[in-house]
Order: C-alpha cells, then structure tokens, then sequence
C-alpha cells in the first residue's frame, strides 16, 4: 500500500541558534539544524509545501527551485516509484546551505533484503539517523567571498563544540546491549570530508548513495560532500560510553575536548562524556572494495520546461544520445582537491578511482557521487560540486515524458526577478572585505545581482 507523504516546510523568520555553543542567525527548515526528517516507504508519493518566510537581510532571502521569494511558497510533488535509501535534502540557491537550510531524507523498503542483517531502523536521530555538517560562525554569502575558508566546529545531528568554546552539549546515539542497528549516515557538508569511526566497534558498509552493496566489513569510513551510507553497527562491547568520530580533512583538526564527535551511549552507560581512546584505522574502507548487491534501476525523470541549450550559456552544456555508454573522466588536481563530483538522475558506475593503475569494469560500485554510466534518462541533468555544467540527455525523447508543469512553476522566475530588493546579503562583499584582504575577485553576477538584474537561479534539491 502507497501513501501520500504530505509535509508543510516553512523557512521560518531570523532563527538563532547556538548548535556549537556560538550563537548566530541561519536559515532553518522548520526551525532546526538539521532540518526535520523526511520519511517514507518504497512507491510513496511526495508533496512537499516549501513556504518561504525568511527576513534576515544579512543572508539570502529566496531560496529553492527558480528561487521562492520571501513571502512565496512552492509545492515540488513527486513520485520515487523504484528508490529507496537514505539522501538528503538542501536548498541549491549559491551558498545558502551552509547557513542551516540542509537535511536528510529516508525512504524505507519494507522489504529490503539485507533486514536480516539489522535488528533497528527506526527514524530518530537519537538511534539511527546520523547527519554530519561543517558549521560556521560567520554567515555564508560573506564567506563565500573569502579565499581559504575553514569550519568552526563539525555537528553530528546538529550538536558540537568549537576550539576555545564552552563544553556544549553533544549528540548522543543511543544503544542496546546485543542489538544490530542500522546507522544511516548522511554527509551534508559543505565543503571537507570527514573521516567515520565508532571508539572500538567495526562497522559494516550495505549502502551507498540510496544502492545496496554487499556487506563490507570496516574500522571507519571516508566520506564526502554529499555522500551517503548504510552501515551496521552490532551492540556487543561492554555497557559504557564510546567516541563516536567524525575528522574533518581541514588542516589542525583535533579531537580534543570532544571537538568533531558526539557519544555512543549503551543504555546503563552513565551520563558523561566518554573515556575510550582513538586508535588508528587497520582496517579502512576502500571504495575499490565496494560492490553492489544488485543491479539497481535507475532514477525516475524529472519533469523540465525547455530543452537545455535554452537554458544555459553555450559551452555549459553537452548533449548526450540515448542509450549511450558515456565513460566521464573527471580530473581535480587543483585547489581543494580531493573532490566529490555530483550527478543528478542517475546512478554511475565508478569504473576507476586516482591512484589506480586500471579499471573495473565488472563489479564496481554504482553511485550519485563521485565514472561511467548510461545515458538511459532523458532529461537535462546537473552536473557540479560548486559549480555545474548540463549534460542534456536526449533532448528529443525529454517531452514525450512531461506530465504538465503546475501553473506555480511558470510564476517563479517571473516573481524572482521581479524582487530585486528581497534578496538579501547585498553588502556582503564589503562586510567581508572588514574581515580580510584574502577576497576573491567580484564577479559579473555578483554586480548584476547588487543591481537587481539576472541572477544565478537556485534549486531545493534532494542528493
């Protein structure tokens, strides 16, 4: 049986919260960090009501798909008939993640064929649902100016602590002595990786990215911007409290004073921070050594008005045939490196990782983020990290599967470059020019969107 999933989503008012002890303003779903989970079953149908109430001027305003001015709302309805996994959601409108506006998403399948494995999967972030974030104290539309960035503190289900900071509370992952839960980690970071590890338990990997693999047995986890997993943590080490570790990959990182961690709490255990001691990897999960369980189906079309090359500028597109093979390879050797690529609509066969002297063409890994893949879902997908590139996918076939855009969707730009006061963060190039000299260069969008002329569109999007 199917149900309608129906969630009222408003973007609330200046919100201060102080997750790491620092309080500042951000831009809360529901007035939280991380924003509420969104929870269904395999076939469920979405309707997500996206109401946009935001007022600081500090920060950006609009948010979503062709952005949602303040004082607008938007309904994105969808049906996911074949995923299931664990993703999250967030808005796309330039940097306006990073100021709280991010948070996860699970469909559950009821008949998933790896239960046997787990004995809890439930929807709390005191139990199985765990999100990771880099936050900052400084707001983001003046960050993004800054060259050489760095968080002040990793929140794990939107708790930690900062160098120099009080001893602020931190996330607690609750447990029962000889039970098997399933720990859905999902990576909403904004720009480091982080290093996974539980104080003395081993974990094993069964998903990536919303696809099962074949359990994978491992002492900690790499994990990416935008990168998910499924492991199986089994409850049978001494009733006490345990390091839950999240390592930043920014230069300095530390774990003292409970920084980048949250707690593993058996039930019994104290109420206290833990005592357990970090011990190096021996047994690292390696991306070469995950293989999927099944063959999965890839992602369903989503619904577009116009052809790509009507929406971008020329060169940031590239249109694909269908049914192709399509083998992408991508090189990040500059700054930042190394660095998660993201594909929307499709699940990628990740064929070569750097570092390897070959390609493996037979049981690779599939996945969103990271490649070689089928071009077998018509339709302009993203491409991107930061920036993004379209790749069209068979232009021609895309409209014979429109289902007719809501009137709504035809208002939204319109409204949105209409609004040329309700943007927000107009000084924000100034303000960060008080803070440092390390700026990078304005740039042509930056004046036009300072003059109310054509901005850079925005998406809620779900990863």
């Amino acid at each position: 049986m199917y149900f309608l999933i129906l969630i009222a989503f408003t973007l609330f008012p200046a919100t201060f919260i102080a997750p790491d002890g620092f309080p500042r303003s951000t831009t809360l779903a529901g007035g939280t960090f991380p924003g509420p989970l969104i929870k269904a079953n395999k076939g469920d149908h979405f309707a997500i009501n996206v109401v946009n109430k935001l007022d600081d001027g500090s920060m950006f305003t609009s948010t979503s798909v062709c952005p949602i001015v303040q004082n607008h709302l938007f309904l994105h309805a969808f049906d996911v008939p074949n995923q299931t996994g664990t993703y999250w959601y967030h808005s796309h409108y330039s940097t306006q993640q990073c100021d709280g506006l991010r948070g996860p998403l699970v469909i559950y399948d009821p008949n998933d064929p790896l239960s046997y494995l787990y004995d809890v999967d439930d929807d709390h972030y005191q139990t199985t649902v765990i999100s990771i974030a880099d936050w900052y104290h400084i707001v983001s539309p003046i960050l993004r100016h800054i060259i050489g960035v760095r968080p002040d503190s990793t929140l794990i289900n939107g708790l930690g602590r900062y160098i120099s900071g009080p001893k602020s509370e931190l996330a607690v992952v609750n447990v029962e002595y000889g039970k098997r839960y399933r720990l859905r980690l999902a990576g909403m970071f904004c720009d480091p990786s982080f290093k996974f590890s539980i104080d003395g338990h081993n974990l094993t990997v069964i998903e990536t990215d919303g696809h099962l693999i074949g359990p994978l047995l491992v002492d900690s986890l790499q994990s990416f911007a935008r990168q998910r997993y499924s492991i199986v943590l089994i409850a049978d080490k001494p009733v006490n409290n345990y390091w839950l570790r999240a390592f930043p990959s920014t230069i300095g990182s530390t774990f003292i004073g409970g920084l980048n961690s949250a707690i593993l709490r058996y039930r019994g255990a104290p109420i206290a921070d833990p005592t357990t001691d970090y011990r190096d990897s021996t047994m690292s999960m390696l991306e070469m050594n995950l293989h999927p369980l099944i063959n999965p189906v890839l992602l369903q079309i989503l619904n577009g008005a116009h052809d790509a090359t009507d929406l971008m500028s020329i060169g940031s597109v590239i249109v694909l045939e269908a049914n192709k093979v399509v083998e992408l390879t991508v090189v990040t050797n500059g700054f930042g490196a190394p660095h998660p690529i993201h594909l929307h609509g499709h699940a990628f066969d990740v064929v070569q990782l750097g570092g390897a002297s070959g390609c493996n063409y037979i049981n690779t890994v599939r996945r969103c983020v990271v490649s070689s893949g089928t071009s077998d879902n018509s339709g302009p997908w993203f491409l991107h990290c930061e920036f993004a590139i379209v790749m069209a996918e068979s232009p021609s076939e895309t409209r014979a599967y429109l289902k007719g855009l809501p009137p709504a969707w035809e208002k939204l730009c319109p409204t949105y470059y209409s609004s040329t006061s309700q943007l927000g963060a107009v000084d924000s190039y100034a303000e960060a020019a008080n803070i440092t000299t390390l700026l990078l260069p304005i740039t042509e969008g930056h004046l036009a969107s300072r003059a109310g002329g054509k901005r850079k569109k925005g998406w809620f999007h779900i990863a």
